[in-house]
């Protein structure tokens, strides 16, 4: 969970990459956000570690235009599949079921669980806990792993402390029913503030704090950079 324009997709799509490419588990990419090329588009700047503005422009040198078809070349053979629409909880439990069946699908992340509609016979905060409980379910129900993105309080980024689990948007049962929470906020609480640059490009420097897990160490801290232009965390 983060703030809004704060890098949770770039991050989520590291992990997406790292699993079906690291690790060869079949993975679903649910993003409500982005198009599948612009989806793509990311995937290859960060297998790559080249921006494609520069391939585009014709600026980029030899060495890059071959790391950038190299990348589209592994993107295109790796077990990754996305999904752009639902048309609800139940609409989104039925797709996961078929991408389970038919390409073995073991993870799957969701960007993002405040841009899911529930529909019109419930209040915001008794939607998104709908819809949390039943992402819950399906993971359960079917043993695989969900990435669920979520959105926080702006107010929360801006304390000196950092982010809380309080601070999670729309519901408390969120929490209740995430077995880890990861919780991450520009250094300083403004995303202009920790933009910087170094001999690898611009970046934004966040910080995290693994705010809840079921299964292992907790109030985890920690800083990584986010590089713009690639989409790679250091």
């Amino acid at each position: 969970a983060a703030p809004t324009s704060c890098g949770k997709s770039a991050v989520a799509i590291n992990i997406a990459l790292r699993a079906s490419k690291t690790d060869a588990v079949p993975t679903c990419i649910f993003s409500f956000e982005m198009p599948q090329k612009q989806i793509a588009r990311r995937m290859v700047q960060t297998l790559s570690g080249v921006n494609l503005r520069q391939v585009e422009e014709n600026v980029a040198s030899t060495a890059k235009v071959k790391a950038v078809n190299a990348a589209s070349e592994t993107l295109s053979n790796l077990p990754v599949y996305t999904v752009h629409s639902v048309q609800g909880a139940d609409d989104l439990k039925s797709q996961i079921r078929i991408l389970v069946r038919k390409h073995g699908v073991k993870l799957v992340v969701i960007d993002y669980l405040q841009l899911i509609p529930f529909g019109n016979k419930l209040g915001k905060t008794e939607g998104i806990s709908a819809i949390s409980h039943k992402i819950k379910q399906i993971a359960v129900e079917l043993g695989i792993g969900i990435l669920l993105l979520a959105q926080v309080n702006r107010e929360g980024a801006k304390r000196e402390s950092g982010l809380s689990l309080y601070d999670l948007k729309d519901s408390g049962d969120i929490e209740n029913d995430a077995d880890a929470v990861v919780l991450m906020w520009p250094k300083g609480g403004d995303v202009e503030s920790a933009k910087q640059v170094d001999s690898v490009g611009p970046y934004t420097e966040l910080q995290y704090s693994v705010a809840k897990n079921r299964e292992g160490e907790r109030d985890v801290r920690g800083i990584f950079k986010l590089y713009h232009c690639v989409g790679i965390i250091k």
